[in-house]
């Protein structure tokens, strides 16, 4: 199932503004939890979820392969510079995401149209 694009965008900037409405940065908890919540707005075909602080693990279906993410440099980029929090996001989104359906082609196993997830992170980006 496709996830409507504005639906993602509102998600995705209520988060953010909310993040930024706070001056301190995010602690690796928080942006942990961000990434998830983003994730799991962009696809509902995959389960995703969080072991520990910068490190969740995602799932392809019931029966699928599991994939482990590792946002350990994410979070040190976004530390070194808060204001690239977005950019940061995207960045590693669209990495795993890509990483995720070659695993999902390679498997057989992709239910969506190739990059149309990636599609749907490049919409995001457009959110001031």
């Amino acid at each position: 199932m496709k996830v409507p694009s504005s639906l993602i965008l509102v998600l995705f900037a209520s988060r953010l503004l909310f993040a930024e409405a706070d001056e301190s940065l995010l602690s690796p908890e928080a942006f942990t939890q961000l990434y998830h919540e983003v994730w799991t707005s962009i696809s509902k075909d995959n389960t995703i979820e969080i072991v520990n602080p910068l490190e969740l693990v995602v799932k392809q279906g019931e029966e699928g392969s599991t994939m482990k993410i590792l946002l350990g440099n994410a979070y040190q980029m976004y530390q070194s510079d808060p204001d690239s929090l977005k950019d940061v996001l995207m960045m590693y989104l669209a990495r795993n995401i890509q990483t995720l359906q070659e695993l999902e082609s390679k498997n057989g196993y992709c239910r969506e149209e190739p990059g149309s997830r990636i599609e749907n992170i490049g919409m995001a980006e457009n959110v001031t």
